[in-house]
């Protein structure tokens, strides 16, 4: 009863309550412009839960470094060793109290974002792994700013620790994992913000939640431990003490060993394992004659990708080689789609790739005009492809850059000025015209056969 007592003594007393509206704020700050987007994934949005951890980890350390400190600080440390608690459960009751504000403020910014998530996603369920992760690492943070508070107690230990523990993160979770140090990929996994591949698809990969789980679980019981002998001074205590150690170390290198197991946690698209296997869907479909099916997690697209779609190919209709279906592409197991070519399951599908971001309707409009010109959609187009390209695209409301740069432009696509004026000049011409013109010369426009003195 007294230490419960003390709990909640050290718990209205603790700075880290003043902290809490702050990771709250924070993880408001990193989630609300992909909370804003038009496409809400569950697997997107389970790692965006546990992203606060970038600043509530630091927070957490500085509290628990500022709170191990007090004491001393305040010229109170002879008058505590009169108190009924031993010191180190006066140590474990101070830093569970600072922990838990801390990790009480992540839960709740969590299940803003899933709940948010759970109102607007359209398919799947939440990732709990990235969370749970996020949880035990800010106890781990709590613990090793409080033991360093409890060795250094200047008032300048707070915000160091809490500035090292951001670096420290980042530089684990970032750094190692671009490889140009050299070292295994694996080891930016023992950062709590690690990036990992989130898709509809293949949901959160690579799975280093069990890995991470018990390394921060061994990690926090390594520094309990030392923090209990920081004040041992009889020799029995020392070994009972080592022991203590042993029983957190093998958690902490069980949990090393099941990350060394995991594929490489890696930007590049050589980390993709063909272990993932991809998470059955049934696509969902509309519009007609020519119908576009899209996963059913993006299926708040389709209202403004299905009239875009069906103003390109209205012309076509009928034309031999005219498609008869688009559908999206599965995404590489990366946060980046795959190419194009080869994916489509039959020659009249052209597949699309779709972004979760604001010009995603672009990136869909491009792949199906890319795909009514031609049968290599990522090949690189002839004249008369570009041309007719270029009218699809105006004729979809997609504007068009003419200045003839090699670049693509968010919004806009960008021809030459004779590929603009050629497609001006198949605008200008009759609708009948146009669709007999695609009735004889569309297979030879898609093979790349045709040159642009063919154009009308």
């Amino acid at each position: 009863m007294n230490g419960l007592r003390l709990f909640r003594i050290e718990a209205r007393r603790s700075v880290a309550l003043w902290l809490a509206p702050l990771v709250i704020g924070a993880a408001w700050l990193l989630a609300r412009n992909d909370l804003a987007l038009g496409v809400i994934l569950w697997p997107h949005n389970s790692v965006l839960a546990r992203d606060s951890v970038f600043f509530a980890g630091p927070l957490a350390a500085g509290a628990g470094a500022w709170m191990a400190g007090r004491d001393r600080r305040h010229g109170m440390g002879e008058l505590l060793f009169t108190t009924p608690h031993v010191r180190p459960v006066r140590d474990a009751l101070i830093w569970l109290a600072t922990g838990l504000w801390i990790v009480a403020a992540y839960l709740l910014a969590g299940v803003i974002i899933l709940g948010f998530t759970a109102l607007r996603a359209s398919w799947g369920e939440p990732v709990l792994w990235p969370l749970a992760t996020g949880f035990l690492a800010l106890l781990t943070c709590a613990a090793l700013g409080y033991l360093l508070g409890r060795t250094f107690s200047s008032r300048f230990t707070a915000p160091l620790v809490a500035v090292g523990v951001f670096l420290v993160q980042i530089g684990v979770g970032y750094i190692l994992l671009s490889n140009w140090l050299g070292m295994p990929g694996w080891l930016a996994a023992l950062s709590p913000i690690v990036p990992v591949h989130s898709s509809v698809w293949y949901g959160v990969r690579p799975n280093i939640g069990p890995g991470q789980s018990l390394f921060f679980l061994g990690l926090t019981g390594l520094i309990l431990a030392l923090l209990a002998a920081h004040d041992v001074r009889d020799a029995r205590g020392r070994v009972a003490g080592a022991g203590a150690i042993l029983l957190p170390a093998a958690v902490m290198l069980a949990g090393v060993g099941l990350l060394r197991d995991v594929p490489a946690v890696s930007l590049s698209e050589t980390s993709w394992s063909p272990r993932w296997s991809m998470i059955p869907y049934e696509p969902v479909c509309d519009g007609e004659p020519v119908a576009v099916c899209v996963h059913p997690a993006y299926r708040a697209v389709l209202p403004d990708l299905v009239p875009a779609v069906e103003s390109m190919t209205e012309p076509l209709a009928g034309a031999s080689g005219a498609p008869r279906r688009v559908e999206q592409a599965p995404e590489m197991p990366l946060n980046l789609t795959g190419p194009l070519a080869g994916e489509s399951s039959a020659p009249q599908v052209i597949p699309i790739r779709i972004s979760t971001y604001t010009w995603a309707g672009f990136n869909a409009t491009y792949d199906v005009a890319a795909g009514l010109v031609s049968e290599q959609p990522d090949s690189r187009l002839n004249d008369a492809q570009a041309a007719i390209k270029a009218w699809l695209l105006r004729r979809a409301g997609v504007e068009i850059d003419c200045s003839g740069r090699a670049q693509v432009l968010v919004g806009r696509s960008v021809f030459t000025a004779e590929q603009c004026a050629a497609a001006a000049r198949f605008a200008e011409l009759d609708g009948e015209v146009q669709r007999r013109w695609f009735e004889t010369q569309l297979p030879a426009l898609r093979k790349g056969q045709l040159g642009p003195e063919l154009l009308p």
